[in-house]
């Protein structure tokens, strides 16, 4: 329910109306419940892929090679008109799982422009998303308190709606006044309409005055215009004189120029053939050259091949001396295995026959102690 209040509130209700939206204000904004949190849960991922998917159709296609297949066919068929709408939702669906994956690409289309429309669209899902929270996270209590507070606000609209028609009565009399206002001045304005019509009148009878002087007097610069053209007319016959003169040396120079210039010409044409004989002989050597290279390259091929089998066969041979070494170690560490135990077993059988035989002397020698003393 969403309710709008326009106008400024009356004095009596401000202070109500600031501790009820206080206590509004004083919402938990943790989640504790499962389903809930589920809930959250897909609106967080619409928004997420709601942002992705705007970002998508402006990536550059320079950036747009380093996406998976499945972005490639989504913009394929998006391209196309027939594509039926439940193949592009799969795949839409396949296209943002595959993106989801790897953070880089989803970080190029964060920075790359997102398209408007679906940017709109994730702003009310987010909109969305923040009532819903609200809605999740109020208690019995914080419902009572938003209840008792659209209440109040619709009690204040009221109040408002009539301070309003009262001042839409005040409103008709001010207009009604300032309509008198305006009609007094549009008689005042029509009278300096009739003031403007006669200075009109006024301004064209001096300008066809002002005319009629202008006239005579650019008949008068006219008269003087010719005169001045005569004088002007005789300076400039002996300057005509100068120039013909001046014409005939110019032709003698343009006439040496133009023989110079066919003698470079000349020169330019003997070097560009001297040039172009050059550059056929060093084709020529080249020619050569790239022939030679390619035989020389040919031989080089075939003693690839030779050495790739010749390869083969040394791999072998290597491999075989490694599989030889290895017997080799291991029967020589069999060997001294055996060695050492064989002997550790001959020093505790030598230092067994020792300890027996020193036990057979004590005996012997116990027994003629004891005749002895008998």
């Amino acid at each position: 329910m969403t309710v709008t209040v326009s106008g400024p509130p009356p004095e009596h209700a401000k202070k109500d109306t600031q501790q009820l939206a206080a206590s509004y204000r004083e919402v938990r904004k943790k989640i504790s419940c499962v389903e809930a949190e589920r809930i959250m849960y897909v609106f967080n991922e619409l928004h997420r892929r709601l942002l992705l998917l705007a970002g998508f159709a402006s990536v550059p296609p320079e950036q747009f090679k380093q996406f998976p297949e499945s972005c490639h066919i989504l913009r394929k068929a998006a391209q196309k008109k027939t594509t039926p709408a439940a193949e592009l939702q799969v795949l839409t669906r396949n296209a943002l799982r595959d993106v989801s994956k790897d953070a880089n690409l989803c970080a190029l289309i964060r920075t790359s422009k997102s398209d408007a429309r679906l940017e709109s669209l994730a702003g009310l899902i987010d909109e969305l998303r923040s009532g819903m929270v609200d809605r999740l996270t109020m208690t019995q209590k914080e419902e009572e308190n938003r209840e008792m507070y659209i209440r109040k606000s619709n009690q204040r609209l009221k109040e408002i709606v009539t301070q309003t028609q009262k001042v839409e009565k005040e409103l008709a009399v001010a207009e009604g006044i300032k309509k008198e206002e305006t009609e007094k001045r549009a008689a005042v304005i029509r009278e300096l309409k009739t003031q403007h019509a006669n200075i009109v009148k006024n301004a064209e009878a001096m300008a066809q005055k002002t005319y009629s002087d202008a006239d005579q007097e650019r008949a008068n610069e006219n008269r003087n215009a010719e005169q001045r053209k005569k004088t002007l007319i005789e300076s400039i016959k002996p300057l005509e004189v100068d120039m013909k003169k001046l014409v005939i040396d110019y032709r003698e120079v343009e006439l040496n120029l133009r023989s110079k210039k066919f003698r470079i010409e000349n020169e330019v044409e003997n070097w560009i053939a001297k040039y172009d004989d050059f550059m056929i002989e060093k084709q020529q050597q080249l020619e050569e050259v790239q022939d030679a290279y390619d035989e020389e390259k040919e031989q080089l091929d075939e003693l690839k091949e030779r050495f790739a089998i010749l390869k083969v066969d040394y791999d072998a041979i290597m491999e075989e001396r490694r599989l030889k070494r290895e017997q080799e170690e291991r029967e020589r560490k069999e060997y001294e295995d055996k060695t050492f135990n064989a002997t550790v077993i001959q020093a505790f059988f030598r230092s067994y026959k020792v300890r027996k035989l020193m036990k057979g002397k004590k005996k012997k020698g116990g027994k003629g102690k004891g005749k002895k003393g008998k």
